[in-house]
C-alpha cells in the first residue's frame, strides 16, 4: 500500500510502503499494522470519490473493537493472506 504521497505541481514524491513482508520498502515499512492504522484514521475526499474506492472502515470490514490509538495491533495468522478484497465489477467488498 503506498500512502503519504507529497509533491507539488503534479510531481508525487516521499512515498511511503507498507506491505506484509518486513524485509522491502526500509524502515517505514509497518507492515499490517500500518495498512490497519491508515485506514483508521483516513478520511475520504474527493480523489476517493473520484476513483470509486472505498475504506473498508466505512463498509464495516474493519472490526469495531479496533482504535486507532490502540497499542496492540493483532497481525493475521498468515501474513501472505488477503486482508481486503473489492470485487472488479461492483466494487463491494468480500
Amino acid at each position: 500500500m503506498i500512502v503519504d504521497l507529497q509533491g507539488v505541481t503534479g510531481i508525487l514524491t516521499d512515498p511511503q510502503i507498507h506491505c506484509l513482508d518486513f524485509t522491502r520498502f526500509g524502515k517505514g515499512n509497518r507492515g499490517y499494522e500500518g495498512i490497519l492504522k491508515f485506514f483508521l484514521s483516513h478520511k475520504c475526499n474527493h480523489y476517493c470519490n473520484h476513483l470509486k474506492l472505498l475504506n473498508p472502515k466505512d463498509v464495516g470490514v474493519i472490526p469495531n473493537q479496533f482504535d486507532f490509538f490502540e497499542d496492540v495491533i493483532q497481525k493475521p495468522k498468515d501474513p501472505y493472506s488477503k486482508v481486503y478484497t473489492l470485487c472488479d465489477l461492483c466494487k463491494k467488498p468480500f
